[in-house]
């Protein structure tokens, strides 16, 4: 598996830390109606209030209120005539709450000042949110040291999750520098409030002793509550651990079942270790039409190693397809005046061993034309 276990090297593994940074993003609730020939949608999470107006459709998201009528739209009270409209939207899913018609903007305001306010105050969500708000430019000028701050302040007030993000950030040195001691640190914190989005990078951390003591059986503890709980970085890594025998005994089967799960959530790495499993069990483990499938993923997304596990499958198939191909080899022997077969060589060997075929026995090849004594005959004789 020197394959696998390359792509599964330490700087590799944290890196994949990159894409749990962020915290989780949460679905936008979508409501609309249509009145008068106007379509109102409202996206966002929170109170959403959708009721008609005299000429039209009122909606409502938290603090922001849209009224649509033909040639109007009016914003918290605030009139906006326009043509049409035909539709009109109350985005709130960002930190910018904007109002479309037809496609347009013709109204925003920042909710950056309000979550600065409620972190000001101590809150500590506002303090991870307006921490996330600077590291992606949303709502305010993109600034790391400013998103640091704040999610520092978050971590340090307790916030679990703003613990794990911190250590992730640190692992992967995103918006931070990148250290592996601070990086354990929060793991730590945020695993001790049972945080189990952090479990597979405190996990890993502790089964390669990256910053501290080794301790594998707990590694492998975190990464099993992790991959329990969903998490598909934990699934992935857990993966890696059965496929190596790295802290447990060896598990292709394991590994195979703990890739696909981090696979279907759309884990790359687990996609790819997946698929490298397929080719070298010879498609034993993962059925030839699912490492297809799986392949077809990596091509499509021009992971940089689709080539090479193109090439690693179509090895993996050639010698069962020359197998299929070949014809079985079968024989024949002579019992007096009567020859009897074809059968396979298994079989000749059955008819030696019970006695029907002895050193002397004529015996030939199909499609051979001269024939020899059992007991100077090459096959019988492997």
């Amino acid at each position: 598996m020197t394959f696998l276990l390359n792509r599964a090297a330490r700087a590799a593994v944290l890196a994949l830390a990159l894409g749990l940074a962020a915290p989780a993003v949460l679905a936008q609730s979508t409501m609309s109606t249509t009145v008068n020939g106007i379509t109102v949608t409202v996206i966002g999470n929170g109170n959403q209030i959708m009721e008609d107006s005299p000429d039209g459709a009122k909606v409502t998201l938290n603090a922001d209120t849209v009224e649509a009528s033909p040639g109007l739209v009016v914003v918290n009270g605030e009139e906006f005539e326009v043509e049409g409209p035909s539709a009109v939207t109350l985005d709130g899913s960002g930190n910018v709450v904007r109002v479309l018609a037809d496609g347009a903007e013709i109204w925003q305001r920042s909710k950056v000042d309000d979550l600065r306010t409620r972190a000001e105050g101590g809150e500590v969500n506002a303090m991870g949110l307006l921490a996330m708000a600077y590291f992606n430019g949303d709502g305010v000028d993109r600034d790391d040291a400013e998103g640091a701050a704040w999610l520092t302040r978050a971590a340090e007030a307790g916030g679990a999750e703003a613990q794990s993000v911190l250590a992730f950030r640190y692992a992967d040195g995103l918006g931070v520098p990148q250290d592996y001691a601070e990086a354990r640190r929060w793991a730590e914190a945020a695993a001790a409030q049972g945080y189990s989005n952090v479990y597979a990078l405190l996990g890993q951390m502790l089964m390669k002793g990256i910053e501290g003591p080794a301790d594998p059986a707990r590694g492998i503890e975190l990464l099993t509550l992790g991959a329990e709980d969903g998490d598909d970085l934990a699934q992935m890594l857990l993966g890696v651990a059965y496929g190596t025998g790295d802290g447990v005994a060896m598990d292709t089967a394991r590994a195979a079942d703990l890739y696909r799960a981090a696979a279907e959530q759309g884990n790359m790495q687990a996609t790819r270790n997946l698929a490298v499993l397929a080719a070298e069990s010879a498609f034993a483990i993962v059925p030839r039409d699912e490492a297809e499938a799986l392949l077809a993923r990596l091509e499509e997304a021009d992971h940089p190693d689709a080539g090479t596990l193109r090439g690693m499958f179509e090895r993996a198939a050639a010698p069962a397809a020359a197998a299929e191909a070949a014809p079985e080899t079968l024989y024949y022997y002579a019992d007096g005046s009567e020859t009897v077969g074809p059968m396979t060589l298994p079989d000749l060997r059955a008819a030696q061993a019970d006695g029907r075929v002895g050193p002397q026995t004529w015996v030939i090849e199909a499609g051979q034309t001269e024939w020899v004594a059992a007991g100077e005959f090459a096959p019988l004789a492997e």
